[in-house]
């Protein structure tokens, strides 16, 4: 799996575990559904601003979204 198939998984996840909508993440983050889908379904590549901002809007740490730190929690 490389970085971005696994951010695409952390970002569904962390987005799940909520119980949010696809709706409402992007109205939170200021971007259409589409492209919440989109980068869900590793359909676009993850700008590092962006990939701050989920992080901090989830509340967790960057490394959080790099398979290395995943393998170092289990």
């Amino acid at each position: 799996m490389n970085v971005n198939q696994f951010i695409s998984k952390k970002l569904k996840e962390l987005r799940t575990v909520k119980n949010m909508t696809q709706e409402e993440l992007a109205k939170d983050l200021n971007i259409t559904q589409q492209q919440v889908a989109r980068y869900e379904n590793n359909l676009r590549q993850f700008k590092p601003d962006f990939l701050f901002k989920i992080a901090n809007y989830f509340e967790v740490p960057v490394s959080d979204f790099f398979p290395e730190a995943e393998e170092r929690k289990n």
